[in-house]
């Protein structure tokens, strides 16, 4: 004899769920617009990470005249490419989009993610236009040879 009770009906299947439907034309872009949006952002990451660890030290072990001249040629190559510059500001663009597009589908553990990227790099534009491209035009406006001493903070 058994001290358990006889089974019950079986337990109703739940209803179907209507994800036959094709996904329509916004869900579809989601993917692809958050790849383009990690592409993008690790993109300028490799770019910021390569100069602190490479660049920066090795200009670090130039004399001042030497240093400043080579930042005026980086400064001028970086200015000049619309690659970077469209990089730059899609990474913005598309971390906002993915975020919008996350937060409609209702997938905060994605969106909230992405806002926080989003501000950042917001962060890094307001003090690149504010603050490195104006010291980038006070270099170029400068002499042509770079000054005999200058700052390095």
């Amino acid at each position: 004899m058994s001290h358990y009770p006889p089974p019950g009906p079986a337990p109703e299947a739940p209803p179907a769920r209507p994800s036959a439907l094709p996904p329509s034309g916004r869900d579809r872009a989601a993917g692809p617009l958050l790849v383009a949006c990690v592409l993008c952002t690790g993109l300028m990451a490799g770019l910021f990470f390569a100069y602190d660890v490479s660049v920066m030290p090795g200009l670090a072990e130039l004399d001042d005249r030497t240093y400043a001249a080579a930042m005026q040629r980086f400064n001028a190559v970086i200015d000049g490419s619309p690659l970077f510059g469209l990089v730059f500001l899609a990474a913005l663009g598309l971390t906002v989009a993915s975020a919008v597009m996350a937060f409609r589908r209702r997938r905060l553990a994605v969106a909230m993610p992405l806002v926080v990227a989003a501000v950042c790099h917001l962060v890094v534009l307001v003090i690149t236009v504010a603050v490195n491209l104006p010291l980038n035009a006070g270099w170029r406006r400068s002499e042509t040879r770079p000054p005999a001493r200058i700052s390095r903070g």
